[in-house]
């Protein structure tokens, strides 16, 4: 799927979807300047700045939906 054609979901839908159990990475992609403006995360969200997640990609399980945000 080409980044273009990435899913979008809202926030009550990852909500709802974390409720049900379903195995989806959480990953915070803001830098380390908007953490630190807004320090607020998703509870068990990983924290991996966007411009680090091509060298941080094969820390990333496979088989799992992953979720980026970022304010």
């Amino acid at each position: 799927m080409a980044t273009q054609d990435a899913l979008r979901m809202t926030a009550a839908e990852l909500h709802a979807r974390l409720q049900s159990g379903e195995a989806i990475v959480v990953l915070d992609v803001r830098t380390e300047d908007a953490l630190r403006l807004h320090p607020y995360q998703i509870p068990g969200a990983q924290w991996i700045p966007l411009p680090l997640i091509a060298q941080e990609a094969h820390t990333l399980p496979r088989g799992q939906t992953l979720v980026t945000y970022c304010t």
